[in-house]
């Protein structure tokens, strides 16, 4: 399953995200860059 399409697209902007969250200054918007993380990781759950 790790080799899908999807699994590699979620795995892409998990990885995405997290950058964002590091560069990111304001906590409001850090609040809903870790949220869309956890919703990622509950697809790439879903997926195995």
């Amino acid at each position: 399953m790790e080799n899908s399409a999807e699994y590699q697209m979620f795995s892409y902007e998990i990885l995405r995200l997290y950058i964002d969250l590091i560069e990111c200054k304001e906590k409001d918007m850090q609040l809903q860059i870790a949220e869309d993380i956890d919703l990622l990781e509950r697809a790439i759950s879903a997926l195995q």
